[in-house]
């Protein structure tokens, strides 16, 4: 497809991106947006706003009526031209205040409900943002429109951000629009929240942006990592837009059907049942070709990059290495190196990752630097239609689309098909990996590298009747959940003694350390399990030790909590079992509760629910036929 097709299709585009771009982002994962300004135009043209005559006379106007057949997109009064009134008022700009958001680079979004409407087809209006030195074009709408419009500027923020209003009715009769519930906001930076947001990186924010781990298969080599040939894609003549079809040597099965060939097209995507040169992307799902995509947008040899592919017995794999995008020019230093490997279900790793059962295709992703054509509204490599990434069964309604790319972030929003969410990074996806179940489209896990089966050395008692419990932590524990410290007389009788997650325990050089201050008398036997994010856990080998201390044979450990309010539970120590008794009562003597336990030998429990005694002081005694023990308590 020529340039010059490309440029037409670009202009006919144009409007109907900028319409998409009209929507509310509801289910993403994004933090709290933090509103810089608020205007809802109750009670006039606020202060700082600018609305001049034209040169026409028509103006603005600010009141509860409705223009034309639409109403007030908002509530009560709101901001509007009414062409129809003033007939033919040519252009009515309208310009804010400027807002000081320079420093909102992790978030800024401009909202407000709009009403456009036209009678003869002819006009517009432009919603222009201040980025400190020109007027930006932010929205341009040419169709009739009522709705909500929210729109991600946080490129553009700046100390003097103003935003202008541009009505032109084409110098003809036409309704008019007007708009309500101006706002600003800004989601800021806030590091270790789980989310990678916009203006966030891996050196500012390491645990929301975390950089995985590369799984690649290198070109010449197969997956054993045996010397091959790799095929050059198109004969290794340069090309854009141009597709190539390649026999598999095994069965491939996507959306409920088996292949036996597949097109390489070199936009980015493998197809089914023929080739696509579409360069221009759109969110998956799409009413066409059954279609791979691991990163569908305009790519264009002739700027650079080269595509190779090798077919083995039971796999593909199709390599697209430092490719350019349309527009780049030779001398662009901009490029995107990514590969796909289809199988036929038999292979179970690749490169280091294993494949659950169903997995066979695999995205991989070595640095990634841009996501849009020219042609596609891209402007130095981003913007525009973003890139797309996923799986498309070609219905219009069945797909996985992994998420759009439009800028050069690292940050993810999801699935913009399924939560509306806005395009993400492109850089979110260098050094990835990710699955796919072929036969459903659905997104796989890969089976966790879980570390190996920790080791526990303890210590043993020492002088004061302590076990100090020692296992080493691996650099793998951001997988763990959590551990369990199971303890018991006996290894048939082993219960669960000490629950805690990673951040709970007390570690030195690497060590984990946690006491028993109150082992059992005689042998106590210990064992650690260690519980992953997937369910999956590990156990060690049990650990013997011995207490011979010989501590008073009936005591007190705690009673918590106190003060209390709904309950208290008394933990004492029998070293031989025996009736245990308690009495509670207030500072005159009158019993509130008593009662009988038989304790064991060991550590004993007693909860008591006291939710119907009044705040004040009581008298705990615990005892048994030798020993009396006692607690103040305090009700609130």
């Amino acid at each position: 497809i020529s340039y010059f097709m490309k440029r037409y299709q670009r202009i006919m585009l144009c409007c109907f991106l900028m319409i998409g771009a009209i929507n509310a982002y509801g289910q993403c994962p994004q933090s709290a947006a933090i509103p810089v300004v608020e205007e809802s135009f109750e009670t006039g043209l606020p202060a700082g706003w600018k609305a001049p005559l034209t040169s026409d006379g028509g103006n603005w106007q600010v009141n509860n009526q409705d223009i034309g057949f639409y109403t007030n997109p908002g509530s009560e009064g709101w901001i509007y031209v009414n062409d129809e009134a003033s007939d033919n008022i040519g252009e009515a700009v309208l310009t804010s205040p400027s807002f000081q958001v320079a420093n909102a680079t992790a978030g800024l979004s401009l909202e407000f409900d709009l009403n456009f409407q036209l009678y003869a087809q002819e006009g517009n209006l432009k919603v222009e943002i201040w980025d400190g030195q020109e007027w930006v074009l932010g929205l341009w709408v040419q169709e009739d429109f009522k709705g909500h419009v929210s729109l991600e500027i946080s490129p553009l923020a700046n100390d003097n951000l103003k935003v202008r209003f541009t009505y032109d009715d084409g110098g003809v009769w036409n309704w008019g629009m007007g708009i309500d519930n101006f706002a600003l906001y800004v989601a800021p930076q806030q590091c270790e929240n789980a989310i990678c947001e916009r203006g966030e990186t891996p050196a500012s924010c390491s645990e929301d942006c975390k950089i995985p781990a590369i799984h690649w298969v290198d070109q010449g080599k197969d997956l054993e990592e045996n010397a091959v040939t790799y095929h050059p894609f198109n004969r290794g003549e340069a090309c854009d837009d141009c597709s190539e079809k390649v026999a598999l040597k095994f069965p491939f099965e996507f959306f409920g059907k088996t292949y036996t060939s597949v097109f390489i097209n070199s936009n980015g995507n493998l197809t089914f049942e023929g080739s696509f040169v579409t360069y221009t992307p759109e969110a998956f799902c799409l009413n066409g070709p059954k279609m791979i995509a691991p990163f569908f947008a305009d790519t264009d040899l002739a700027c650079g990059g080269q595509i190779s592919y090798y077919v083995a017995p039971s796999y593909l794999v199709v390599q697209y290495k430092k490719v350019a995008y349309y527009g780049c020019g030779k001398e662009c230093d901009q490029r995107n190196t990514f590969q796909v490997i289809l199988t036929d279900n038999t292979i179970r790793e690749v490169q280091g990752i294993s494949l659950p059962e169903g997995a066979n295709v695999v995205f991989s992703y070595q640095d990634m630097e841009w996501s849009t054509g020219n042609s596609s509204q891209g402007q130095q490599g981003f913007g525009g239609a973003a890139a797309t990434v996923g799986l498309n069964q070609g219905d219009g309604s069945t797909c996985n689309d992994y998420g759009t790319f439009d800028d050069p972030g690292y940050h993810y929003y999801g699935n913009s098909q399924d939560d509306k969410c806005p395009p993400n990074g492109v850089a979110h996806l260098s050094h990835r990996t990710l699955l796919f179940n072929g036969s459903t489209g659905e997104v796989v896990t890969p089976a966790p590298v879980l570390p190996p089966v920790p080791d526990l050395s303890f210590s043993g008692a020492n002088r004061d009747s302590l076990h100090i419990l020692r296992w080493p932590l691996f650099t793998e524990l951001g997988t763990t959940d959590f551990f369990v410290v199971e303890r018991g007389p006996s290894e048939n009788e082993l219960v669960e003694w000490k629950r805690l997650s990673p951040t709970d325990l007390f570690t030195q050089d690497g060590t984990a350390e946690l006491c028993d201050s109150i082992p059992l008398l005689g042998l106590n036997y210990y064992r650690l399990l260690q519980f992953f994010e997937d369910g999956t856990f590990r156990e060690s080998p049990l650990v013997e030790l011995e207490n011979r201390s010989a501590p008073q044979a009936f005591s007190m450990l705690r009673v918590a909590p106190n003060p209390f309010q709904d309950y208290v539970k008394i933990s004492f120590l029998s070293q031989y079992p025996s009736p245990a008794q308690y009495i509670m009562t207030d500072g005159s003597g009158r019993i509130f509760r008593r009662g009988t336990t038989q304790a064991h030998q060991g550590e004993n429990m007693v909860e008591l629910s006291l939710g119907d005694l009044s705040p004040g002081l009581y008298f705990l005694s615990v005892f048994n036929d030798e020993i009396r023990l006692h607690r103040n308590l305090v009700k609130l």
